[in-house]
């Protein structure tokens, strides 16, 4: 399927003059479906026509850049497709991006989205191992932790959305022979352990609670993923979550739970957390 004519209607309907009234979110949701029949040229075609827009001092125009990355470049391709025709031609390009960016940008969200569907979609393509300490430094400051009784709110102010994107990224990372992900895992829940104490509720508090609920619900879609639905996606062996690996995820998450049964508002995730995990 040619990418040209649902990208030229893209522009115009988003970012032009619109004169058939049509939805944006209509036309993207659309985009995001039939981009996994664009062609494997099509990756370095979107790629030329979207670059010229990079400006890192331009908010603007990098979000432009992003969503248009995130909307049309294909990222659902084996392993070898995507040496030769995927992420080898951008992720370099898009890490620094990530790395370079900080504080309250609108388009750190939309990166770390694209990292986090890569991840899922071709699991250990890409080794984090030695970007594992800038990302969950990132990611702990997506969850507006808050300080001085709850008053100051340390963190990048993204919450509320950017923590649904980190607990898949997360979730996606686990798995193979290198633990280091597990382990990081594991301490970003203990760094977070004492907010979810009743007596430290807060600002913070429904961003933990979407934080854990993505978190678990993730690691249920990826168990039915890689152990009932094998069919549907290509699995990779050697990423595959393992049995003991997965039984120390509940481990590490089941004790947090408890304390939210006791915050002043039972948010509508702490059911469904509870379900999950046991």
């Amino acid at each position: 399927m040619p990418w040209r004519p649902i990208y030229d209607l893209y522009i115009d309907v988003v970012y032009k003059r619109n004169a058939r009234c049509l939805d944006g979110a209509n036309i993207r949701t659309a985009v995001l479906s039939a981009k996994e029949l664009f062609p494997l040229s099509a990756t370095q075609e979107i790629l030329d026509e979207i670059r010229p827009l990079i400006d890192v001092w331009n908010d603007y125009a990098m979000e432009k850049f992003v969503s248009l990355f995130s909307a049309f470049v294909p990222l659902k391709m084996s392993h070898a497709e995507h040496a030769k025709y995927g992420a080898a031609l951008w992720f370099e390009e898009m890490w620094y991006f990530y790395n370079f960016v900080e504080m309250n940008s609108s388009w750190e969200t939309r990166i770390q989205h694209i990292f986090s569907a890569i991840t899922e979609y071709c699991p250990g393509y890409i080794d984090w191992t030695p970007k594992l300490t800038i990302i969950f430094s990132k990611l702990l400051r997506t969850l507006n932790l808050s300080v001085r009784r709850s008053k100051v709110a340390v963190g990048d102010g993204a919450g509320m959305g950017s923590e649904t994107s980190g607990a898949e990224w997360i979730v996606w990372m686990l798995g193979g022979e290198n633990k280091s992900a597990h382990e990081c895992f594991e301490r970003l829940i203990e760094c977070v352990e004492s907010y979810l104490h009743p007596l430290h509720e807060g600002v913070h508090t429904p961003t933990l609670q979407s934080f854990l609920d993505s978190l678990v619900a993730e690691m249920v879609a990826r168990v039915r993923t890689e152990r009932v639905r094998m069919k549907t996606r290509n699995k990779v062996d050697c990423a595959v979550l393992s049995k003991k690996l997965l039984y120390c995820s509940v481990l590490a998450v089941n004790p947090k739970r408890k304390p939210s049964f006791y915050v002043s508002k039972i948010f509508s995730t702490i059911p469904l957390i509870s379900h999950c995990l046991l």
